[in-house]
This record gives structure tokens, sequence and C-alpha cells, in this order.
């Protein structure tokens, strides 16, 4: 057993999603190449972010393939996980909120402050859920009211050490024997390969006028 498997088995005791980094040196890469390797998948994002609003911040992450996905329309909310539809109540914040509980991860110092999580948005026709408002009459849009993804694997480019971070998340079941926890880790650590092997592939040279 790897002192990294070790270690997962003991904050199993404790939690339920544990994160575990690979590390890929990106000299010549950036956020947006990076991006360009995942972003084939529909489901996809880039967070960028600056510090004093002029200075870009140490890290930017990039995510895809989301193993779950929360949405609310019309007064409806759905959840989207393992390829199946439930439809659940309609108060979309306590419905966010008890699925956000429901997973607890350690704080690790060495890694970035973001792991994996809850990535999205509110809109504004989100108050019709909780207040009498009247309804548009066009919606041009065609926007979710709320929309999640719940990414367990995430892309980390360090901007201070030109560095790649790839984390995926080991998922505990409830109840878990060291056996299962190991099948966990073995099941993430191949999806982190898996992605590295994307990140590493060539990008499509683009189509010219």
């Amino acid at each position: 057993m790897s002192n990294e498997l070790k270690e997962v088995v003991r904050l199993a005791s404790q939690y339920n999603l544990i994160p575990i980094v690979r590390h890929v040196m990106a000299d010549t890469e950036t956020p947006i190449r990076l991006f360009q390797h995942v972003c084939r998948e529909e489901r996809a994002f880039l967070l960028e972010s600056v510090e004093g609003g002029v200075k870009w911040a140490r890290y930017s992450f990039i995510g895809t393939d989301p193993f779950m996905i929360v949405r609310g329309k019309n007064g409806t909310m759905t959840v989207e996980r393992d390829g199946e539809l439930t439809e659940l109540g309609d108060k979309p914040l306590d419905l966010l909120k008890a699925h956000l509980r429901s997973y607890r991860s350690p704080a690790i110092p060495e890694l970035p402050p973001f792991t994996g999580g809850a990535i999205g948005f509110f809109g504004y026709d989100l108050l019709q859920y909780y207040e009498k408002l009247p309804a548009h009459r066009i919606d041009d849009l065609q926007m979710d009211d709320l929309h999640f993804m719940f990414c367990d694997q995430v892309v980390v480019f360090d901007h201070f050490k030109q560095q790649v971070q790839v984390i995926g998340n080991v998922h505990v079941p409830v109840g878990a024997t060291d056996a299962d926890i190991e099948a966990a880790y073995e099941r993430t650590c191949r999806k982190i390969e898996s992605l590295i092997e994307r990140l590493q592939q060539p990008l499509p040279y683009p189509l010219m006028a």
C-alpha cells in the first residue's frame, strides 16, 4: 500500500471526499490552452481572477466532466447523476445546501484553495421560488434559474510555479471497508491519468481563412 493510499484510508475515517494530486510541468502551457484541451466536452469551465483589480491571481482553475448537475427552471428542480434525472422539491437553495453538506473534504495546506466542488450560477429569476413575481413574457435566453456542476476533477494552473496540478477526489462510500477505499482510490487515479493524457494531446490547428 502506497503512502498516499495509506493517507487516504486514514482520512476516510472523517471525510468522504478526499483530494489527491499529480503534478505536470507547464513551461509552454497557458490556462486558455489547457481549457482548449478539455472544452471539447459540453460541460467545462475556466475560472480566472485578479488581485487588487490589476494583478493576475496565482491560480487558474479548469474543470470538466461533472459527476452531478443541479438545475432549476420554471419552479422545477432536477438532479442529474449517473445518467439518471430526478425531479425534487421547489426550494433550490435548501436543495443545494443539502448536497453541499453531504460532502466532507479535508483542508490540505499544500493544495490550492479550490480542489473541486460546485461551480455554477444563480439567475435573477431565482426569486420566483421565494416570492410571487410576474413571469417574463419572453424567455429569450432560455437559461436556467439555477445551474451548478459538481466537479470532482480540477486542473489547476499555478502561475507562480508555472506548474499544472491535476486533482481528483476519492469518493468514500458510506460504511466503506479498506478494500472499498482502495478501489475508489484506484478509480480516481485512473481518471486523473486519463485527464493528463488529454492535456498532453496536441491541439488541432485552427482553420485559416
